[in-house]
């Protein structure tokens, strides 16, 4: 038995910054920046919102993922770019 679902994450994706360090005392502190920290909590959150509504499922099942990101596209992108996004919806 596989499990099929199909759910629409409606957020932005946001790409995965660079952790920052900060010197406390004799050791240092590893953290996310504000904006990457956030975008983990709402998935954190999706995720566990969805997990929770899944009934008659197998643990013992294969899983398999499949994800597909939409974004606009950047005020900056090259004009070829554009041309080939607009061609190729």
């Amino acid at each position: 038995m596989v499990f099929r679902e199909k759910y629409v994450f409606d957020i932005e994706p946001q790409q995965q910054e660079r952790p920052r360090f900060a010197k406390r005392g004799n050791y240092v502190k590893v953290y996310d920046p504000i904006r990457t920290a956030n975008y983990k909590k709402q998935l954190r959150m999706i995720g566990e919102n969805i997990g929770n509504n899944i009934s008659n499922f197998d643990e013992k099942a294969p899983i398999r993922l499949e994800i597909t990101f939409y974004r606009q596209i950047p005020k900056n992108a090259p004009k070829w770019q554009k041309r080939f996004v607009k061609t190729h919806e």
